[in-house]
Formats: structure tokens, sequence, C-alpha cells
């Protein structure tokens, strides 16, 4: 039993030595101030200490997630231990900084197909990245940079992107980006996206920040197969967020699109997108990947809007593993 116990003052070896002769183990004691950490069986013996002057058992807290991250479930992921392990996300970006500590030991391959090297300038990729990392921290990530310094993005460099990321074991690819045209999932992008799903790889992608105007996903968002993703703010679909055409199935689902970093609020499907690739990497390393997509259209908190506006609704994480779990239809 792991308890904390509060002194006069910081404990003195001589104080050591009695907790030892309790059967405690001591594992903090400030220099500063006479608070301990302790490890025992039956804290009662600390009773017999005349220097004890209280304990009590050590708290089990919670993080304080980002409210982005609280409003689609996250910590039911990780109240379950579902952290992405042993799953490989692409992200298809301006590349990551690997010399962040949050990702320096989960790169494991990068690529650049912009000619300027694999760094990321534009500073999206590693944002991207760090909002899947901070879903499943056990994910691996692979760095297929397509987007260059200045935001811009060849679509050659995508479809160099996105085979490399399935021949590299990619599971889930994540989009992050956009080409705005009339498509109705036929052109050659969206039409290259489909079959690499088929190859077993999803792919994610951001529906784009054209909205409220119906009949503007962005492409590869257009593709049959991809998981479209929508954004929302304040429990309802975002004015930016693009919408599909009234006969359109897309968007698939929404997410929050806000992110906030420090002093900063980060805004845009771009950040809708990973957070529902690290939601997919999380539940995917427990369950088999055609049961989490099936369950994802069903696990989802219907927003009140039209299918071509919100799709689904807002992912829920909670709510898709009640129906891996139980095949419980949440409705």
């Amino acid at each position: 039993m792991r308890l904390i116990a509060r002194l006069q003052a910081p404990i003195t070896g001589i104080q050591t030595r009695h907790l030892q002769a309790v059967g405690a183990k001591l594992l903090f004691g400030s220099a500063h101030a006479g608070i301990i950490g302790l490890d025992m069986e039956d804290g009662s013996l600390l009773n017999q200490l005349d220097f004890i002057i209280g304990w009590r058992p050590s708290q089990k807290g919670q993080v304080l997630l980002n409210p982005a991250l609280q409003a689609v479930g996250v910590s039911a992921l990780y109240g379950q231990g579902l952290t992405g392990a042993e799953i490989w996300v692409s992200v298809i970006d301006s590349g990551i900084i690997t010399s962040d500590p949050a990702l320096g030991n989960v790169v494991m391959a990068q690529v650049d197909f912009t000619g300027e090297g694999a760094y990321d300038y534009a500073l999206h990729g590693t944002l991207v990245a760090k909002v899947i990392n901070a879903i499943a921290p056990d994910a691996s990530l692979l760095n297929a940079k397509a987007v260059d310094r200045y935001g811009e993005v060849d679509e050659i460099a995508v479809f160099q992107a996105l085979e490399w990321s399935l021949d590299n074991g990619a599971d889930i690819a994540n989009l992050s980006l956009g080409f705005q045209r009339e498509c109705s999932g036929d052109c050659w992008l969206c039409e290259f996206v489909d079959i690499l799903v088929e190859r077993g790889m999803t792919v994610v992608t951001a529906a784009g920040n054209w909205g409220p105007t119906e009949g503007t996903i962005s492409c590869p968002g257009n593709a049959t197969c991809a998981v479209t993703v929508g954004a929302t703010e304040a429990g309802a679909v975002a004015p930016y967020s693009s919408r599909g055409r009234p006969d359109q199935d897309k968007p698939y689902l929404v997410a929050p699109g806000t992110i906030e970093v420090g002093r900063f609020r980060v805004t845009g499907t771009s950040i809708s997108t990973p957070i529902v690739s690290g939601v997919l990497a999380s539940l995917y390393g427990a369950y088999e990947r055609q049961k989490v997509l099936q369950s994802l259209s069903v696990g989802c908190v219907h927003l009140g809007f039209a299918p071509n506006h919100q799709g689904h609704g807002q992912i829920d994480a909670q709510r898709i593993l009640e129906v891996l779990q139980h095949g419980k239809n949440t409705g």
C-alpha cells in the first residue's frame, strides 16, 4: 500500500531506520518539507511512531486532458490501457521535429518528398503528430513529408507518401491536408486512396476548412473509403468545417477542431483529423480493424445536424468501446 505521511520537519536518518523497523519502504522524502511517501502493508503501524503527525493513502488523480480530448472520451482508452501499442501511423504532412522529447522515440522511419529534407519548418506535421501521440502514446509513427515549409503540397508527393506509407507497414495514414476541387470520389487521388484502403491501410483525412458551403469536401476526403473528418466547436459543427453535397455520405464523422497548446489555440479540420487517427490507433491495438470501423459508425454522438454536415456525429471513444465490448448500439 502506498501512503503519504506528514512530519514536523524533513525526515532524518534515524527516523528512516524507525520506518524500516515497522516494515515501511521509503519512496520519497522531501528535503524541504516534512512530507514522505511510503510503501507498506499495514499503515496502522505508523501510529507507533511519535514523529508521524498523520498519514493517508496516496490517491489516484486524473490527467487534466485538453478539452478537445476530454470531449471524445479519450480517458476511457487510458483507463483500459489502450495506447496504440504495435500500431503504425503515418503522418503525411510537413514533417516531424524528432528532437521533440515526446516524439523522438516513436518516429520509426521518415522520408521527404518535397526536396527540402524531413525537418518540419512549417510545424504543422509536428503538431499533428503530437495530437496522435497524446491519444495513442505507444503507437509508432512514420514521418512522410509531403508539405513544404510554405504549407504547399504537391499532389504527386501525396501519391508518393501514401504508397510509401502502405509499403512501410502503416495501419493508418493521417492526412491533415486536401485539394479543393469538384470531385465525386472519382479523381485519381481518391481512387488511389480507395485502392490502398482495400490493401488494408485506413486513410483518415481532413474534410477541409471551406464551410459552411455544401459540396466543399476536399480530396482525398471525397474518396469513398476514406474516413473523412469534419470539425466541431462547442458541440456544434464548426462554421468553417467543409460540408458534403446533399447526396454525399461525407464527412464520415466530426471531432473537435480546436486544441490548446500553451497560450495558443490551433483550429481547423487539421486538428480534428489526428484526434480520430489517435482514437483508431488506440482501438486497433486491441480490436480487429474491421470491427472498429463498424463500431465507429454507431459509436458517435449525434449532434442534430444533417448527415452531409456531421456524418455519423462526433466521435466518442467510450461509446465505441461499449459497442465493441458489449455489442451495444448506443443510438
